[in-house]
C-alpha cells in the first residue's frame, strides 16, 4: 500500500431499517460526495453475519 491509498467505509442510515454498508461498486462510490445529504438509494441488499450491505446502481438527492 502506498502513501496515497485511502480506504473509507460508507454507510446509509435509514429511520426504520437501520444501517447499510455501501459496497464500492456501481454508483455507490459517488455517494461519498454527498455526505450529510438526504438521498434516496435503490439497489440490491444482502445480509451477512448480521450486517446489511447494499450495491447502489441508482440514487437521487432529496431536497
Amino acid at each position: 500500500m502506498d502513501e496515497e491509498t485511502k480506504f473509507i467505509t460508507l454507510h446509509i442510515r435509514t429511520d426504520k431499517q437501520g444501517e447499510y454498508e455501501v459496497l464500492n461498486k456501481a454508483r455507490g462510490r459517488e455517494l461519498v460526495n454527498l455526505l450529510d445529504k438526504n438521498v434516496e438509494a435503490t439497489g440490491t441488499v444482502k445480509e451477512r453475519k448480521g450486517k446489511k450491505y447494499i450495491t447502489v446502481p441508482a440514487f437521487r438527492v432529496l431536497e
